[in-house]
């Protein structure tokens, strides 16, 4: 007979050496073999008890081991597996900008990440991708002859529009350049657009717009190219010789040079770009010229 459950009733006889009745009773204990199955969700990739890497769902994987009574135990895999996720958060924006992070930007970023989670149930890393514009322009005479206002900015790509501020800063048509030259006295301010972004400039006062002052009325005094990257040149009408000062904005002198003469080279390749001023000093007063050194 095959027993497949525990017995201690069951009686067999057989003839001893003797001749006599031998009778054998059976005590039997049957303990079952065991089967589980081991339920799993990961994220990316898991490393289940047969040392496998399973990198996509599986339902197929089983492993044998033994039971406390001895028998088999058969465990099979009931593996899900979910992926994290990765995006990418543009931003074109100006001046600032507040993140999901918490943190405030004033400079463009292309290294912050955040973490958060999916819908599986996994990570989600959000990789910030930022542009701020700063727009910082000012306004300065670059040439009290003829009124000439310039915008002064650091960045490139940027168009104008021109204000007047006495007019509920209203545009003046026509006048979108870098330079504009005040046709009356007022105040005038300039609007700067650069990727989207727009910043008006703090208003200049134009006190007189005579097509000449008074040293332009004796001696005709130019300066050019401006703005320029290598040499400033001096015109003179009248005079033959003039002393220059170069200072920067702050008044801090760089340069000297005296006797200078009609087409001399005033050299300023060796400065950094910006803004500077040459003092030109005559007998019978002296003019400041702003040049741009680009």
């Amino acid at each position: 007979n095959t027993y497949n459950s525990s017995n201690n009733t069951a009686t067999y006889l057989l003839t001893s050496s003797s001749g006599c009745d031998s009778i054998i009773i059976l005590d039997l204990t049957i303990n079952s073999s065991l089967s589980s199955s081991d339920v799993v969700l990961a994220c990316d990739s898991y490393i289940w008890i047969d040392g496998n890497t399973y990198t996509s769902s599986n339902n197929i994987a089983t492993y044998l081991m033994s039971s406390s009574s001895g028998c088999d135990s058969l465990i099979s895999l009931d593996l899900t597996i979910t992926n994290s996720s990765s995006t990418v958060d543009v931003v074109d924006t100006c001046d600032s900008y507040t993140w999901i992070d918490g943190n405030i930007y004033t400079t463009s970023n292309n290294t912050a990440t955040y973490s958060l989670m999916n819908a599986a149930g996994c990570d989600s890393v959000v990789a910030l991708d930022l542009v701020i514009t700063e727009i910082n322009p000012s306004i300065g005479l670059v040439d009290y002859s003829t009124s000439t206002l310039y915008v002064y900015l650091d960045s490139s790509g940027a168009t104008y529009q021109w204000l007047d501020c006495n007019n509920n800063y209203s545009p003046i048509i026509g006048d979108t350049n870098e330079t504009f030259v005040a046709q009356n006295p007022g105040d005038y301010a300039v609007e700067v657009t650069l990727n989207n972004c727009s910043v008006i400039s703090d208003c200049f006062t134009i006190i007189g717009t005579s097509s000449i002052d008074d040293l332009s009325a004796h001696f005709g005094i130019k300066l050019f190219p401006n703005p320029t990257s290598d040499d400033v040149i001096i015109s003179l009408e009248k005079i033959n010789s003039v002393d220059i000062v170069l200072t920067d904005i702050y008044g801090k002198v760089l340069l000297q040079q005296l006797n200078l003469s009609d087409k001399d080279h005033i050299n300023i390749s060796n400065f950094s770009p910006g803004t500077y001023v040459i003092k030109i000093m005559t007998p019978i007063g002296n003019r400041d010229i702003r040049i741009i050194k680009q």
